[in-house]
């Protein structure tokens, strides 16, 4: 069950990053460029998680090192697209240098965190039980990266929802309170919600991304419509 909902929810995600993608290539704008980044190690750490078969000997230390890492650098990288969205440029640069740091920073030191070998061969969902003892101070690095992109990435859906009073970014702002209040619940309940956590978050989200791109399209007809001189 878990590893079905693992491997469906990277499926959504590398699907999503298609259409983000898509888009960086036709428009630009370094807010779908974020995103997309952001969902292709989305679906990547839910793909790793999925294929962490206990039955295979379960996590590989590097493997685990990879999706621990970067399971806290998605977050961010979509807070930095969400700033990027509400046209703040300066602030947008500056917390995109501040992730790609932290996550550079956080990877070279997780090559030096002790991992648990009884905890990565369970597989699956583990959460930060992976890191031995003498290993675990890793766990606080991704409080650097997962509470402000997690703060963004809320704060930025609700406001927008607040101006425009907009399906899409009430779903897309629920969306990412799921995942993080997922992200909680690993760290002081239990890691076996992860999967659903992510599957329900990642779901929300491209809902919300598929009715906004529905509705700005109708909206550019209309507008192409109404411009169209009369014969």
């Amino acid at each position: 069950m878990v590893s079905a909902l693992a491997v469906a929810g990277g499926v959504i995600g590398f699907a999503f990053a298609g259409f983000t993608g898509w888009r960086y290539l036709k428009k630009g704008r370094i807010n779908n460029l974020c995103w997309t980044v952001g969902l292709v190690l989305w679906g990547l750490v839910s793909l790793l998680e999925a294929f962490a078969d206990p039955a295979t000997g379960g996590w590989d230390a590097n493997a685990y090192r990879i999706y621990y890492v970067h399971s806290a650098s998605l977050v961010a990288l979509l807070g930095a697209g969400t700033v990027y969205l509400l046209k703040e440029q300066k602030f947008g640069n500056a917390f995109l240098a501040y992730t790609i740091l932290v996550a550079l920073a956080f990877s070279v030191a997780s090559g030096f965190a002790a991992t648990n070998p009884v905890e990565l061969a369970k597989g699956g969902s583990i959460g930060g039980s992976g890191w031995a003892p003498e290993g675990a101070w890793i766990r606080s690095l991704t409080f650097l990266l997962t509470i402000p992109g997690s703060l963004i990435l809320i704060g930025g859906a609700f406001l927008s929802w607040w101006r425009t009073k907009t399906v899409y970014n009430l779903l897309i702002g629920i969306g990412a309170i799921v995942i993080a209040l997922a992200g909680v619940i690993a760290r002081f309940v239990s890691a076996d919600y992860i999967p659903l956590g992510n599957i329900l978050s990642i779901s929300l989200m491209f809902i919300g991304f598929l009715y906004a791109t529905e509705e700005m399209r109708v909206k550019s007809d209309q507008a192409a419509a109404a411009a169209k001189p009369a014969v």
